[in-house]
């Protein structure tokens, strides 16, 4: 029964914080209120009896204590501004109704404006108390000057001393509740914004740290790419890329991947310590769309996943046993992805999408990297042929007859496609080089 009551009694709890401190400051007063109407409404009842004086006139504080009960039954419904307004309407209109009723503004239960104007500072924030204020000095002030012009008359009676005790308790302990609770709410505000002053300095920190690390990253980004931009030889560069990757940014392991003429398969170019050289060892590729690499080269984006645990797409590597996270960031050139850069992270939310940033404005600068190793590779190339073909020119043109030219022309080509038998026939006569016979 009384966890029952209890739960009546207790405050609504509502999604607004500011709402639901609203709530729990309105439901301790009109219970107060309600309270402390029958306390003193009862007792002067009793005072009345024992005095044999009849009943008192109850009429305005069972209405009163009716719509606290309305009020808090809207309070109760979400309806937590107007229940507010609803009680200091009620407060102010049962002191009003009071000393129109005996004595006037000389009338100890006047006290209850200064109690109505509390709780209109508690409940409805300095506006209200200050509308309150406006409104009891109005009534004040208009009640006295129509008594004072005999506009109407206000009954003079002898209160007792009696009821003057059971006024002056009723507003001091109200007033002694709403002290307690503006002592409460200060406190409670003074302890938010402690809070508040210690959530911003550490979200200040927070962010101050992150900054840092930011440059720091972006700082490292740019050294990285600055070294990569000086390799020229693709095999070398696929090596820098992915232990740069890893030793800037502290990764459990990285690894590039190139796609095939074809474009079916991502063949593994680079890869990070023991296990690196054992998956080029092995071969290692993927086909398009296979696992998290596969996927980002099939749809030219970069793929995020904080915890690999979670996600049905991901091909486990054993001989990787700790990763956790992963990211796979595509390198392409000219809008076409030409292959994969992906690294791993053996902690669960240990990547985002700062890393991502990072690696794809890495895996940009990869592509023109190697772009650039490949023209530079074509062109080596290239000279090499035209050294070779200005050297064949030369002893071609030292040579003084048909064999010997032959014989030039036979051991150049050979030794330019490797070839362990050169014939080249001329008319219906072959001529030979190593001494074989067509």
């Amino acid at each position: 029964m009384f966890k029952t009551i209890r739960e009546f009694l207790a405050p609504p709890i509502f999604a607004d914080e500011e709402k639901t401190r609203q709530a729990s400051l309105l439901n301790i007063i009109l219970i107060a209120v309600i309270v402390v109407l029958i306390f003193a409404n009862g007792s002067s009842l009793i005072i009345s009896l024992i005095n044999n004086q009849g009943l008192t006139n109850l009429t305005g504080s069972v209405v009163g204590i009716v719509i606290m009960g309305v009020g808090f039954y809207l309070m109760r419904q979400g309806y937590v501004s107007l229940s507010s307004i609803l009680l200091i309407g009620v407060m102010i209109g049962v002191v009003t109704f009071g000393f129109l009723s005996s004595n006037g503004a000389r009338s100890p239960i006047v006290v209850g404006y200064m109690l109505a104007i509390i709780a209109a500072g508690l409940l409805l924030s300095g506006r209200g108390a200050v509308i309150a204020a406006g409104i009891t000095l109005s009534l004040l002030l208009g009640i006295n000057y129509l008594d004072t012009n005999g506009t109407i008359t206000i009954p003079k009676t002898e209160i007792t001393s009696t009821s003057i005790a059971i006024i002056y308790t009723s507003n001091f302990i109200v007033a002694a509740l709403l002290l307690r609770l503006a002592a409460n709410s200060i406190e409670k505000a003074l302890q938010l914004a402690r809070a508040n002053e210690q959530e911003v300095r550490a979200l200040a920190t927070t962010l101050e740290q992150r900054v840092q690390e930011r440059t720091r990253a972006l700082e490292t980004s740019t050294d990285v790419s600055r070294r990569l931009s000086t390799i020229l030889d693709p095999q070398q560069l696929m090596v820098e890329v992915v232990e740069q990757v890893k030793s800037a940014f502290n990764y459990y392991h990285a690894h590039i991947y190139l796609l095939d003429e074809n474009r079916e398969f991502l063949r593994m170019a680079g890869g990070t310590g023991k296990v690196g050289q054992t998956l080029l060892q092995q071969g290692h590729k993927l086909a398009m769309g296979q696992g998290l690499v596969g996927r980002a080269a099939a749809t030219n984006t970069s793929i995020l996943i904080p915890d690999v645990s979670q996600e049905p797409g991901w091909l486990p590597n054993p001989l990787l046993p700790e990763t956790r996270a992963e990211i796979a960031v595509p390198i392409s050139l000219g809008g076409q992805p030409i292959g994969v850069l992906d690294v791993q992270n053996n902690t669960i939310n240990s990547l985002t999408s700062s890393d991502v940033d990072l690696l794809q404005a890495l895996a940009n600068q990869v592509a023109i990297a190697i772009q650039n190793a490949r023209l530079y590779a074509q062109a080596q190339q290239q000279a090499e042929r035209a050294a070779f073909l200005n050297d064949v020119s030369q002893k071609i043109q030292n040579a003084t007859t048909i064999e010997r030219v032959v014989k030039i022309a036979a051991q150049e080509l050979g030794q330019l496609l490797g070839a362990d038998q050169t014939i080249i026939q001329i008319g219906t006569d072959t001529k030979h080089q190593n001494g074989t016979t067509a």
